[in-house]
Formats: structure tokens, C-alpha cells, sequence
């Protein structure tokens, strides 16, 4: 097949192209647009190059067969490059991330204290209510005043120990 012809059909599957993409979830305002649209295209001219005239390509590759393979071929793409993504962890991250983790669980022990003296410090029907609040809405059984009612109450309660709250 001559470099014409396979200029002029690559511009005749560009819609394909496009509608790949789309389908692929890789949109215009994707970061990496242009480059799947550049390995579609490379993957097509190689197509394209397999076969000695433009007939045998188009008999060898169908439309509808031509938009399945590509629509494959993107959807290994992406995948390929999210187990790039997901694997590249530097050892500075994880560093950072245990210093974080350290921090948080001392956070942790400091704030289940300060919740345990706040709760201490609750009558026991406002310890039920807060039970109720912490379960789902439906579960309760109560209808959403009641709830919006122990809210407030416990916030009441809360300022306190909570002067953000």
C-alpha cells in the first residue's frame, strides 16, 4: 500500500478513532489524549502496512473489526499504564507516610482521652441519644426532627470539650 493511500485512509478512520477514545473513557480534556490517539494511529498505520494493497485491508479489516481491535488495544493501554502509576512509589513517600501514621495514632490516643473525660461527662439518656446518632438513620427508627433534636442537644454538650464543634 502507498504512503497516499494510507495517509488518506487514516483520515478516513479518525472518526473511529474518536469514537474509540470516547468509548475507551479517554476524552478530549484527558491528560493523556494525544498520546492514545497517537498509539491508536501507529497501531493502525502498522496495520495498514501488513497489507500489500488497499483492498486487502480493507477486506482483512472491517470497520467493525478495525474499532473492536483498537477499542482493545486502548483498554490494555490504560490498564498498562495504571500498574505504572500504581507501582512507582518512591521510598520518601513511605517514609512520609509512616511519620504521618505515627503522628496520627499519638493524635488518636490523645483525642480517644479527651472523648473519654467528654463522655464521662454526659448524662446517660444523652449517651443514648448519642448511640442512636451513631447508627444508621433507618435503623433507628426515628424520624429526622428527632435526630436533628439530639444533635443539637449533644452539640450543646460537646462546646465544651469541642470549642470548634
Amino acid at each position: 500500500m502507498s504512503e497516499v493511500e494510507m495517509s488518506r485512509l487514516l483520515g478516513e478512520y479518525t472518526e473511529v478513532i474518536n469514537r474509540v477514545l470516547s468509548r475507551g473513557g479517554v476524552f478530549y480534556f484527558h491528560p493523556d489524549y494525544e498520546d492514545y490517539r497517537q498509539e491508536l494511529n501507529l497501531v493502525l498505520v502498522q496495520w495498514m502496512q501488513k497489507c500489500p494493497t488497499l483492498l486487502h485491508f480493507l477486506l482483512d479489516y472491517p470497520e467493525e473489526r478495525i474499532y473492536q481491535r483498537l477499542l482493545w488495544f486502548l483498554l490494555d493501554l490504560r490498564r498498562q499504564s495504571r500498574k505504572q502509576v500504581s507501582g512507582a512509589v518512591e521510598v520518601a513517600e513511605v517514609a512520609e507516610v509512616l511519620a504521618d501514621t505515627q503522628k496520627t495514632v499519638l493524635q488518636a490516643l490523645e483525642d480517644e482521652e479527651h472523648f473519654a473525660t467528654c463522655w464521662e461527662s454526659l448524662r446517660p439518656s444523652q449517651q443514648r441519644q448519642f448511640w442512636v446518632l451513631l447508627k444508621e438513620p433507618q435503623e433507628t427508627g426515628f424520624s429526622r426532627s428527632r435526630l436533628s433534636y439530639y444533635r443539637c442537644q449533644l452539640k450543646k454538650s460537646f462546646k465544651n470539650f469541642y470549642p470548634n464543634l
